[in-house]
């Protein structure tokens, strides 16, 4: 069992950036306000009288390096791009979810909502996105992309896309991304950062993702809420017509590490109708469609997460290290599936799944599988490799308990 490519990821984080932005300015740790008319006073965001930008992209090219940019509760509709000599920049609302970036009825230079663009230590956090579903609209490629950055925060933010389904004009692609490069690596850089706390709603294809196409890509995905949307598949544009929901709730693909933890990941009530649910609720990649300098990634540790009504409730394809420890996986199709995975860990975790809880394939060895406890009517072990290993397959099984006989028998007892 494969990835389904529906779309290609570095498509849908290939953000046509615009020209270069004008210089910064030369102050450092200055304090910028943004309101809507341009003076953000009494009954706003501030207790005194101050000028103001009437838009954030206005304020974020007054600043520089270690600046502060705060937005006042209000609607923006704009794209917001940080660029240039503005290191240790953080832009935030006022108040957790006051101030809106909504999608203009038409993208230009870019189709996002905010891009850290080879930038370090940038932090955006308060915010509520709303994309466009209904014409004039343009498909938003990403919310929220860190573009060959290091140190970058997207923390406390809430993203949606509401009217994504049947009937709909445009859609979200992806909720929040970091990438090496989106130019197929002709400006490729080591790219770091943390997703943290967000609620991520509608995405069409990716809630949260880090892609590394040539270089290393490091992110800590940490306490989110990321919900497929509900409803039936997105049928009126031709480029998702063959979408059937979207696809990983939190993906990592080609030479990515990190830690995925403590993350709610939920597909649709309506599960397995299609549409509104992911095809992986956490997914590792390794191999996907673009030529990453070898297809080894990690480590990376996926613990602590609740992962429910999803195909796959946790998915690892042509993986390497990788520990998936303390995780609950509830009304899956299938509940863990290592494809092609070697040298990786799945330990501690409770499965309830209709199909099988856990689950390899031929090519999948060296790895260890200990002390989980399938439950449901798929609550059985699955392992199709032949070695060495625990009743002549080529991984390690012991403690783990099913619902159901296993296959072969002696890699899982049964549940009493």
């Amino acid at each position: 069992m494969r990835v389904h490519r529906r779309a290609s990821v570095s498509a849908l984080l290939a953000v046509a950036l615009g020209a270069s932005a004008a210089p910064a300015s030369a102050a450092s740790g200055t304090t910028r306000w943004v309101d809507q008319d341009g003076h953000a006073g009494p009954g706003s965001c501030t207790g005194t009288a101050v000028a103001a930008s009437a838009s954030i992209q206005g304020a974020i090219t007054a600043s520089g390096p270690g600046d502060t940019v705060v937005v006042c509760p209000g609607t923006y509709e704009e794209q917001v791009h940080i660029q240039g000599a503005r290191d240790g920049l953080t832009v935030r609302s006022s108040i957790p979810f006051g101030a809106t970036i909504k999608t203009p009825t038409s993208l230009g230079g870019f189709a996002a909502l905010v891009v850290v663009d080879h930038v370090d230590h940038v932090t955006v956090r308060g915010f509520k996105t709303i994309a466009r579903t209904q014409a004039p609209c343009d498909d938003l490629e990403v919310a929220f992309a860190g573009v060959g950055s290091r140190d970058v925060s997207f923390r406390g933010n809430r993203v949606l896309a509401p009217g994504t389904g049947p009937g709909a004009d445009c859609y979200m692609g992806v909720g929040m991304g970091l990438t090496d490069t989106i130019d197929d690596g002709e400006h490729a850089h080591v790219a770091s950062g943390t997703v943290a706390y967000n609620e991520v709603r509608d995405a069409a294809f990716l809630s949260i993702v880090a892609v590394a196409q040539r270089r290393s890509v490091h992110l800590d995905t940490v306490g989110n809420s990321v919900r497929a949307y509900f409803g039936a598949v997105h049928v009126t544009s031709s480029s998702v017509a063959d979408i059937e929901g979207a696809q990983f709730g939190i993906g990592y693909l080609g030479r990515a590490s990190g830690t995925i933890r403590d993350n709610v990941v939920q597909g649709s009530a309506a599960f397995p109708a299609a549409g509104g649910t992911f095809y992986a609720g956490i997914g590792v990649a390794s191999g996907f469609d673009f030529d990453a300098p070898g297809h080894v990634n990690g480590p990376i540790t996926i613990r602590d997460n609740t992962v429910r009504r999803v195909i796959h409730g946790i998915y690892l394809d042509t993986a390497d290290h990788v520990a998936v420890r303390h995780n609950q996986v509830r009304n899956a199709w299938y509940g863990i599936l290592l494809n092609g995975t070697t040298e990786s860990s799945v330990k501690d975790n409770t499965v309830s799944a209709r199909t099988f809880g856990i689950g390899t394939d031929e090519k999948t060895a060296g790895n260890v599988l200990r002390g989980n406890v399938l439950n449901g009517a798929g609550g059985l072990c699955l392992d199709k490799s032949a070695g060495s290993g625990t009743a002549g397959t080529a991984n390690t099984w012991s403690g783990n308990t099913a619902a159901h006989p296993s296959t072969p028998s002696g890699i899982c007892s049964v549940l009493r």
